[in-house]
C-alpha cells in the first residue's frame, strides 16, 4: 500500500472514528443520567481550542519563544482535536433547531480541514525532503539542494 493510500486511509479513519467516539460518548453520558455534565464538557473543549490558538501566537513570536515550532504545532492539534471532540459531546448531533445544525457543521468542516491540512503537510514535507536527497545524489551541495 502506497504512503498516499495509507494516509489517505488514516484521514477518513480519523474522521468517521471521531463521529462515531462523540455518538457513542455522548449515548453513555444520557444512558448514565449525567447529562448535566454536559456543559462542562463543552466548557473544557472550548478552553482546550482557545489554548490550541496559542500555536498562532508562537508562530509569529507574538508572545511567546520558546519551545520548537514543530512541538508547538503538535500540541496545537492534539489540543483542538480533542477539544473538538468535547465540544461535539456537548453539543451532540441534535436536529431540532438551525443553530445546532449549523454550529455542528461548522465545528465538523473546521476538523475535517484540520485533518485533510495536517494530511498535506505531511505529504509535502515528505515530496520536498525526497526531492532535497535527489539534487544531492545528482551532486548538489546539502546548501544548494534547499
Amino acid at each position: 500500500m502506497g504512503i498516499i493510500v495509507r494516509r489517505s486511509v488514516i484521514l477518513v479513519v480519523s474522521i468517521i472514528g471521531l463521529i462515531c467516539g462523540v455518538l457513542f460518548l455522548e449515548r453513555l453520558i444520557d444512558a448514565a443520567g449525567l447529562t448535566s455534565y454536559k456543559h462542562w464538557i463543552g466548557v473544557a473543549g472550548c478552553i482546550m481550542i482557545m489554548v490550541s490558538l496559542s500555536y498562532s501566537l508562537r508562530k509569529r513570536n507574538i508572545i511567546f519563544s520558546k519551545g520548537s515550532l514543530n512541538g508547538w504545532l503538535v500540541l496545537h492539534e492534539w489540543l483542538t482535536i480533542i477539544g473538538a471532540f468535547l465540544v461535539f459531546v456537548h453539543g451532540g448531533f441534535h436536529t431540532h433547531a438551525f443553530v445546532p445544525i449549523a454550529a455542528g457543521t461548522i465545528m465538523f468542516i473546521s476538523v475535517a480541514s484540520g485533518l485533510t491540512g495536517r494530511y498535506l503537510y505531511l505529504k509535502t514535507t515528505d515530496y520536498l525532503l525526497f526531492k532535497r536527497d535527489e539534487l544531492q545524489r545528482k551532486g548538489l551541495s546539502e546548501k544548494a539542494a534547499d
